[in-house]
């Protein structure tokens, strides 16, 4: 009996082992922090078994979680450690345990004491917060929380820690964002707070997988600028829009630029310089953006200026001042028409190859929105129909998409989002719903309406 014991948890730590090697189970999260947040931009989860495309947490599966957590630690650690850490056994297997029994829910606590002792500058405070959450609001109540808004949020204060704990209060909290912008979500399989199964997607981003290769660390955009030769601290609003911004012109920089063949030339270390220098390149475009949306937005409670009539289109070969096009037939409509005008359809010629990826949209949706970590303006125009999001053609820009726009359209107001560009057009309301808010069912109550007389504007 003795025997097979030892022999039944030898094996299982073998065929475990070997499965860590395959990549069909993690360990805990690598010792290099750069390496682990590219690892968490691309959907990985420490302490998983990975099935199809999700990461499925089995930490909590107690006692058989650790015998798997060591074995998968033993075959992952090595590639975060010196070669000299490697060669002692002993040092791989105390980090391993340390890991395993850090990430249990009945020792994290315990596990983030210890780090503030060794730390209190780094890791006091984080302590404090979740002590101070967790007496004031029952995990059962948190459990509930978490499963009505998945998104994580970030916590810089115990006030903030406790509202993350309490249902209905979340969303007034900011979303934590990966390295590249991306709101994280958490995620369980049933109830979060019955389920001992914490899941993720996997999403085998080609962009993760060459900064690995190469080694080229992405970190998360700095939270201060410079102003007049001081340092600036960004509030809270500006930087989760700045990070958001920032991110998305990251990864499609570096989407771009490993695609290229001048790319494909260079050894790693001039893959890694290029790919630094397309990072510091989007973050000087995600900065101006910002500034760009400081003066562009008006100020709340500032007059906004009636705008001009609608422009009224004369067909093809038609004589000037005579009608529109004809209206479809009694029981159609066209897609897009409102108040005189096609915006939708206009666009879609004028600009061949263009992506129109956001119309018209509730109230209700905008909130569901908010919700999951965006971030749309109170008072926006995609509210009424009268507001398009758009994004170039493969290889424009959003300089020359936004010209475009105003050749086609002179008195919109044009606003670089940094990944599309929101265009409003005095005068018009009838934004087609598109995208998610399509498939959620929605209709754009003021399409087909005839336009407001001259000098009106419809409320």
């Amino acid at each position: 009996m003795a025997l097979a014991r030892v022999m039944l948890g030898s094996g299982l730590a073998a065929v475990m082992y070997e499965a860590a090697l395959e990549g069909r189970i993690t360990g805990g999260r690598p010792p290099d922090a750069n390496k682990a947040k590219l690892l968490y931009a691309d959907g990985w989860q420490p302490y998983s078994v990975k099935i199809g495309d999700r990461y499925v947490s089995y930490s909590r599966l107690d006692p058989l979680s650790t015998t798997i957590g060591v074995a998968a630690d033993m075959a992952t650690l090595p590639d975060g450690l010196s070669e000299r850490q490697q060669d002692d056994k002993a040092t791989m297997l105390t980090a391993s345990i340390m890991s395993n029994l850090a990430s249990k829910t009945w020792l994290s606590g315990m596990s983030d004491f210890v780090e503030g002792l060794s730390d209190p500058g780094r890791y006091a405070g984080n302590w404090l917060e979740r002590v101070a959450s967790s007496f004031a609001v029952p995990a059962g109540v948190a459990g509930v929380a978490r499963a009505m808004d998945p998104v994580a949020r970030k916590r810089e204060s115990i006030g903030e820690a406790i509202q993350a704990r309490v249902p209905g209060m979340t969303d007034e909290l900011m979303p934590r964002r990966d390295v590249f912008g991306d709101v994280v979500e958490t995620d369980s399989l049933g109830p979060d707070f019955l389920s001992p199964f914490w899941q993720s997607q996997a999403k085998d981003d080609p962009v993760v997988a060459e900064m690995l290769r190469v080694g080229k660390s992405v970190n998360a955009p700095g939270k201060q600028y410079s102003e007049d030769g001081e340092r600036v601290d960004y509030t809270t609003e500006e930087y989760d829009r700045y990070h958001e911004i920032a991110g998305r012109l990251t990864y499609n920089s570096l989407l771009g630029l490993i695609a290229s063949e001048q790319y494909q030339r260079l050894d790693d270390t001039g893959k890694r310089k290029a790919a630094k220098k397309a990072i510091g390149a989007a973050r000087k475009s995600a900065r101006g953006v910002l500034d760009d949306m400081s003066f562009t937005l008006p100020e709340r409670g500032a007059a906004v200026p009636l705008p001009p009539p609608p422009r009224q289109r004369t067909p093809a070969g038609a004589p000037a001042g005579s009608n529109d096009v004809p209206p479809p037939p009694p029981g159609f409509s066209v897609d897009g028409q409102a108040g005189g005008m096609n915006v939708y359809s206009d666009l879609q010629r004028a600009i061949p190859g263009v992506r129109i990826t956001s119309g018209y949209r509730s109230q209700a949706y905008q909130d569901d929105m908010r919700r999951r970590g965006y971030r749309p303006a109170a008072n926006s125009r995609h509210l009424s129909g009268g507001a398009l999001d758009l994004a170039p053609p493969p290889g424009k820009s959003m300089a020359w998409l936004g010209a475009k726009v105003r050749e086609a359209y002179p008195g919109a107001k044009i606003l670089n989002e940094g990944d599309h560009i929101h265009a409003e057009f005095p005068g018009y309301y009838g934004a087609p719903v598109l995208g998610g808010a399509r498939s959620a069912g929605l209709r754009n109550p003021n399409s087909g309406m005839p336009s407001p007389p001259p000098g009106f504007t419809m409320d």
